[in-house]
Order: structure tokens, then sequence, then C-alpha cells
């Protein structure tokens, strides 16, 4: 008997482990007992360390523990006592780190975001179809693969999306499984688009000339809740006159279904015999058309195959416009954008795993065409 009232003594901190005594201790010497304990708390140097993200991992400086306020409560259990009062040091701690984590996820929220967009109608050989790149570069229809790997976009236009493997598959292979993509069913060479970013949703807009392809459009969400939208698109390419009327149409469903102040990407294959052309007139009502386009190393802005003609373009609107930047690509500055031609570019070993011959692969008709840009 005498053992166990020991033991719950030992358990409520009124008798230490040398104290062998008999239960019988008068009340006075109880209370002394009790009063003794938060001296001793009293006496007990604490010790702090701060983790948060690792800003200051040195410890704070000893100081003493304040007296415990005069309760029963905590004079009879002063281990509770302890126990409450760490754990309310931790949850302060976890709060400030809580804190400054937010803080820290604020401020890279806060960072501009640059990306890289490019149209793209690189199919090759008589599919008009891409290819992955199969490692060896035996298949030249992998050579449209091997351009955007090397040139590292972050949104394609891509026109003639048509693909000898699932095209999941081939996006998977080219770009990565974070990527995804919209491409038209049903049709002969259909246009597509292929995004970093997530499509909040996406579609096909009627083209009045041709019944092969339509226009295809998404609506991004770019990283802090900006909104852009692309529009790939493949023109006609036989007639100024029919490429005018599609681009009328295409002005026509911007403005019926995108607010006017948007971020607006129109790209792809507009086949354009020159600058001038009624076509890129008619466009400019929604996008800037570019006094000074891409261009390759050697200053020519052509992008078809003979590269003699401006037949593909990357066109923004003006809130777009205003956030291009330079695009760098091996180093090098292009102000404008960039044209690449494999059969020109150098230092070509910068760009892998494209090859030298990569953009005059038989019915390569088109050269790839690059814009940077960044959104505060």
């Amino acid at each position: 008997m005498i053992e166990n009232e020991t033991k719950r003594a030992l358990v409520c901190g009124m008798l230490s482990d040398e104290d062998h005594g008999p239960m019988e201790a008068t009340a006075s010497q109880r209370r002394i007992r009790q009063e003794q304990l938060p001296l001793e708390l009293d006496r007990t140097v604490i010790r702090s360390r701060i983790f948060s993200h690792g800003l200051d991992d040195k410890p704070a400086r000893s100081v003493r523990q304040p007296r415990i306020q005069q309760d029963s409560k905590f004079l009879k259990y002063p281990q509770i006592c302890w126990m409450w009062l760490r754990m309310h040091r931790s949850i302060s701690a976890m709060i400030r780190s809580l804190m400054m984590s937010g803080l820290i996820l604020g401020l890279a929220s806060a960072e501009p975001l640059s990306f890289r967009a490019i149209a793209a109608n690189l199919t090759s050989e008589n599919k008009q179809s891409y290819s992955p790149d199969n490692g060896n570069h035996s298949n030249p229809e992998g050579a449209g693969a091997r351009i955007l790997k090397g040139l590292k976009p972050d949104i394609v236009m891509i026109q003639e999306f048509n693909t000898t493997i699932p095209k999941r598959q081939w996006v998977n292979e080219t770009f990565g499984e974070e990527f995804c993509f919209i491409s038209e069913d049903g049709m002969q060479i259909p246009n597509g688009i292929i995004s970093r970013f997530p499509m909040l949703e996406s579609g096909v807009w009627d083209d009045p000339v041709l019944t092969n392809r339509e226009f295809v459009w998404a609506h991004l969400r770019l990283p802090g809740d900006k909104d852009l939208w692309v529009i790939s698109v493949h023109l006609h390419s036989k007639g100024e006159a029919s490429r005018a009327t599609q681009a009328k149409a295409l002005v026509g469903h911007v403005a019926q279904n995108i607010p006017k102040d948007a971020m607006v990407m129109i790209g792809g294959d507009l086949n354009m015999a020159s600058t001038h052309e009624k076509g890129l007139q008619e466009l400019s009502v929604i996008v800037n058309i570019p006094e000074n386009p891409p261009t390759d190393q050697h200053g020519v802005n052509m992008t078809n195959a003979n590269r003699n003609h401006p037949y593909d373009w990357v066109l923004t609107s003006v809130p777009l416009t205003k956030a291009e930047i330079p695009t760098i690509v091996a180093g090098q500055s292009f102000p404008h954008g960039l044209v690449f031609d494999s059969r020109t570019f150098t230092p070509l070993h910068a760009v892998p795993p494209i090859l030298l011959g990569d953009s005059g692969v038989p019915n390569m008709q088109h050269m790839a065409v690059v814009r940077d840009f960044l959104i505060p």
C-alpha cells in the first residue's frame, strides 16, 4: 500500500525519487515540497532555436524561465504546466514558419513570367505527319520533333498535326507529360495547340474557305491568374483573296468570343506571299503586324523552304506585344524573334538534338518562327 502511494506521489510531483519516507507527511511538509518545485523550474535555463527556413541557425541567447503564476493547478501538476509551455512555444514557432512560407510564396508568385511561343508547320515526307525523334535520327519525319525539342517552346501553334503514333504519346516524347494539347478531329491536315500552361477551354471556329481544317483556339491560364488566348491557323495556299476572306472571318470570331483588351496570340502558316497582303491588313484590326518581324542569323525574315516568302507568323495583340523580349537561343539574342533554319544556324550543337539537315528534309516546306515574352 505504501509503495503504491509512493508511485502516485511521484507521478503528481509531490515526492522526489529519493524520498522513501512514509506517506504520513504533514500538510505543511507537502506545501513546502509543492512550493519548491516552481523554484526549481525557475532555475531552468531554456534554449530555443528558430527553424524558419534557415534564416537563423544560431541558438537564441539563454533566458531564465519566468516564474510560474501561483495557481493551484500548476502547483499540483508542474509537469503538465511544463508540457503546456513547450507545446505553446512549438505552436508559435510553427505559425511563424507558415507565415514566412506564405511570404516567400507570395514573392515567388509576383515574379514576372517568361515564355516562348512557336509557329510550327514542320511536317516532312509524303505523309504530312510528325514522328518522334527515334534516337538514332534515321527517320526524316522526326525532323520536326527534333527542331521543337531543341528550341524548347512553352506554347506551339502547330499545323498539319498528324502523327505516326498516338498524339498524346508524341506530345509526351517531344515536350513532356506536363504539356496539354488540342487537335482537330477528322480533318485531313488538322491544326492544333500544345501548351505547358493549362487550358481552361478550347475549341474550333469555322474557316469559311477550307474544309480540311478550321481555326483552333485555346484559352490558357498563366501563373498569377493571367489569361492568354491562342489561335492556330493555316490559311489557303492559293489566292490572296481567299486568305483575306479567312482573315476577316477570324477577326469576327475573335471580336465575338474574346474580351477586347485580352492578350491574344495568332500563329501558324498564313501562306502570305508578301508582307503587304490584304490578309495581314485585315488581321491588323486585332493583332499587331510587326514592322520588324523575326529573322534568322543573317537578317532574313522569309520562312518558306526556299526562304523567299513570309509564310509563317506569330502575331500578338497590343497588350502582349508590349511584353515581347529578345529571343535568346544558343546564347545569341534576336531582338524581334527568330526564324530557325537548321541549315544555316550556328552553333548547331548548342540546340540538341537538331541536325544540320532537319530544315531541309524532303517536303519540309516551312521554318519555325520563335518569339519570347515576359509578363509582369
